[in-house]
């Protein structure tokens, strides 16, 4: 992973979230100028920072680096609700997802 791929994910990220530069920067206790050299792939964060902004984003660092998912926040509300059910349940809803995403 390079910079640029760790400042277009998280622009992404921050986009679908609806946080600004400002909000975000708020959140993480710097100022501004600091949050625009991450974003604008000029810096990277420390490892604490990294952990702060997973945790305003509510995903996981895991979650920040799996390209795959556009919506990882959004995917972890369904997985605890997922771990819930029974069986025959998950197998049920396997069945409607296979046939929503065949479309």
């Amino acid at each position: 992973m390079t910079t640029a791929d760790f400042s277009k994910r998280l622009m992404f990220l921050l986009d679908n979230a609806n946080i600004n530069n400002r909000q975000f920067s708020y959140q993480l206790d710097k100022n501004p100028s600091y949050t625009y050299f991450i974003i604008n792939n000029k810096s990277t964060p420390s490892m604490d920072v990294f952990f702060k902004m997973c945790e305003i984003l509510n995903i996981t660092p895991k979650e920040f680096f799996d390209f795959d998912s556009n919506y990882p926040s959004e995917l972890n509300d369904i997985i605890i609700e997922l771990k819930k059910l029974k069986k025959e349940d998950l197998q049920n809803i396997t069945n409607i997802i296979k046939s929503i995403t065949k479309q």
